[in-house]
């Protein structure tokens, strides 16, 4: 039996979604998972491999929402910024005030 069915609307189809995945239990903090991104189980593994994309090899620029489930993909491009940084020595006394955290999120 389809669990969706045609001519549903979006608003049917994030419904339907939703509760399966708080019906198999399929998500992590924060819960409940309606009405926002979910969390799911194996998130912050699958962020990681965004730097296995070719889309973020070539890429200059990164948004990244700052989602629960999007944490693994904060931190890994963090980590790329990081090591960029480090490989072109920035000279330390352009690092603001306010600390590497903020240097690295104006990156």
């Amino acid at each position: 039996t389809p669990i969706f069915s045609p001519g549903g609307s979006k608003w049917d189809i994030r419904q339907k979604v939703w509760d399966y995945i708080e019906e198999k239990n399929l998500a992590n903090f924060p819960r409940p998972v309606h009405n926002r991104i979910p969390n799911f189980k194996g998130a912050f593994a699958a962020c990681a491999k965004v730097l296995e994309l070719q889309a973020f090899i070539h890429t200059s620029e990164v948004k990244v929402d700052p989602d629960k489930p999007l944490e693994g993909a904060r931190l890994a491009v963090l980590q790329v910024a990081l090591q960029c940084w480090e490989k072109n020595k920035v000279p330390r006394s352009r690092v603001p005030q306010a600390g590497l955290h903020d240097f690295l999120l104006n990156f």
